[in-house]
């Protein structure tokens, strides 16, 4: 979901960037303002969806150990820098002996990777919303492992749709069995497995580049209001998941009509460059909005300013975040010209 979370890839489709962009903002949306029934549906159904399939279109070979090695730096590191952040907000904002028995547990939590408080595992809490990254690494190469295994097999089409959908269902039934969620999110990470193929497939199809792909994105957004009517949608963090692979395949046609209409924003001049930026910077956003959300520090200041007025208040929580993480990642990009720099200093001197 980010820089590089995603794609793993150097090289950038800004339609992809713009579709990205559209889905963090959803989320933002989603997470602080409470919209009416059928709207939070429509957020809920491929704002998640679509990030996985996103991060299955870039996976152009199924090299097990370049996986690894990549999705670590992409995901694992990204996911640890964010439970670090949190602890140093512990510091600040909690502080005193509440605030290293916080830190104490965030460390915990970073380990454990989980979704949401689980009786199951009563040491552990859920670490907020970067519970994203575990789960895309733990899908990811267990993704990858699968198109490796089989991807001599003459019939190879059917058998991974086959794994895929038992794995997909074996996920879905766990937390219904147990009423529990589990390390590292790896049910959630079973039930998206068919999100990834499903990109990855849009890749090898050229599903973006065909010319009939806006009509077909008509028929995907029709059938998507229907199931959406008909109460037929995917919310991953809450196991909300009413007829299954309905549920599924609503997520997959939502996150291709979104993807088109993103190829359209994407020929917009000017406009574009804004929201591939905030594409490009998803994961970033992420991290900040994660420490919001847990602390509160933005609604202090509205609640005092604006006194809960919500059309007010949310534009300007998404500007102050944007803006957060403008001036991250120019410190970011800073530190690596400074040490780009030193690095080149210490071989020329």
């Amino acid at each position: 979901m980010g820089e590089s979370a995603s794609g793993l890839s150097t090289s950038r489709l800004g339609f992809i960037d713009v579709a990205k962009a559209i889905a963090i903002l959803t989320m933002i949306i989603g997470h602080f303002y409470a919209p009416p029934i059928f709207a939070g549906r429509v957020i809920y159904s491929f704002h998640m969806p679509l990030f996985f399939i996103v991060s299955g279109y870039f996976v152009k070979d199924f090299d097990i150990k370049k996986n690894l090695i990549r999705s670590s730096k992409a995901l694992l590191i990204p996911y640890a820098i964010g439970m670090c952040m949190k602890m140093i907000a512990e510091i600040v904002f909690v502080g005193g002996d509440q605030g290293l028995s916080g830190i104490k547990q965030l460390f915990l939590d970073m380990l454990g990777g989980m979704c949401k408080e689980s009786a199951t595992f009563p040491w552990l809490r859920g670490v907020n919303m970067i519970w994203f990254l575990p789960c895309l690494f733990v899908a990811r190469n267990l993704f990858v492992i699968i198109m490796k295994l089989t991807e001599k097999n003459k019939y190879q089409w059917s058998i991974r749709i086959a794994i895929l959908a038992i794995l997909s269902c074996v996920g879905m039934a766990s937390p219904r069995l147990t009423y529990e969620y589990f390390p590292w999110c790896i049910e959630i990470a079973f039930v998206v497995l068919p999100f990834l193929y499903c990109g990855n497939v849009f890749r090898k199809r050229g599903i973006f580049s065909n010319k009939h792909r806006y009509l077909y994105a008509g028929g995907c957004i029709a059938v998507w209001v229907v199931l959406l009517l008909l109460g037929f949608y995917i919310e991953l963090a809450a196991h909300y998941w009413p007829g299954f692979y309905l549920a599924l395949f609503e997520g997959m046609i939502a996150s291709f009509a979104v993807i088109c209409l993103s190829q359209l924003v994407d020929a917009i001049p000017y406009l574009s460059r804004v929201i591939r930026w905030i594409g490009r910077s998803s994961l970033t956003i992420l991290l900040v909005h994660d420490i919001d959300d847990r602390y509160g520090i933005l609604d202090t200041i509205f609640n005092v300013l604006f006194s809960g007025r919500v059309s007010v208040i949310l534009p300007l929580r998404i500007v102050l975040i944007l803006l957060i993480t403008g001036l991250v990642r120019a410190i970011v990009n800073g530190l690596k010209t400074l040490r780009s720099n030193d690095s080149i200093t210490a071989v020329n001197g």
